[in-house]
């Protein structure tokens, strides 16, 4: 297994707290004697990331500046920043992990990166990690058409590829949307291969959707 490899286990939550240990702390110490030897790191660190993260982001992004960073850095250090941001999690970052080992220099270095690129970093790594055609997010419009009379959905979905397609129509034809996508994932077979919060949300959200349709009190998104 490549380096490279180790550290996609790590970022995505495939490694141990405790198998992780010393790839982090090995890490955290080489960059504490980069930052030694030259002063200018931070500088050049801000300057390659201004260049690659500047315009609008695509599935390259990521990789053009990660190749970037290698060459002035080692992939350990590349791979490093993006561990300490958490790209995996777009709300968090893990400077407070970093704090125990009392490397000030690193610490500071750090605090500057993802005060300024933490996000950016993120939605590279998220854009370059995901099938391009996987939805990204769901913009919902629910209100009534006074021409015809009758309630209308219109659904907008963002792509990671930055397309985006638009569904409208009456409750009723979202309604058998929601069936085929109910049948089409019935068909993966195995509840292994859903996450226990996606599992969790989407009995929230039928139990209320049952409510709805057998004449109950109407049903409030999560």
């Amino acid at each position: 297994m490549s380096e490279m490899d180790k550290w996609l286990e790590l970022l995505t939550g495939l490694v141990s707290p405790e198998e992780a240990e010393p790839m982090i702390s090995e890490a955290l110490t080489a960059l504490d004697e980069f930052l030694q030897r030259d002063p200018r790191t931070m500088e050049r660190v801000v300057d390659i990331l201004n260049r690659r993260l500047s315009g609008e982001f695509n599935a390259e992004t990521w990789k053009l500046m990660h190749d970037s960073l290698c060459q002035y850095f080692t992939e350990d250090l590349a791979c490093l920043l993006y561990w300490v941001v958490d790209v995996e999690n777009a709300a968090a970052s893990r400077l407070h992990e970093v704090e125990r080992y009392g490397l000030p220099n690193v610490m500071a270095f750090l605090r500057a990166v993802v005060g300024i690129f933490g996000v950016d970093l993120t939605n590279a790594f998220i854009l370059w990690n995901q099938i391009p055609n996987n939805w990204r997010t769901i913009y919902r419009d629910v209100y009534f058409d006074r021409i015809n009379e009758r309630q209308h959905i219109k659904l907008r979905i963002l792509k990671y590829s930055g397309e985006e397609v638009v569904i409208e129509g009456p409750p009723d034809s979202i309604l058998s949307l929601g069936n085929e996508l109910i049948f089409t994932s019935r068909l993966v077979g195995a509840r292994e291969d859903f996450s226990e919060s996606t599992i969790k949300l989407y009995l929230e959200e039928s139990k209320e959707l049952t409510k709805l349709l057998k004449g109950g009190k109407k049903g409030t998104p999560a």
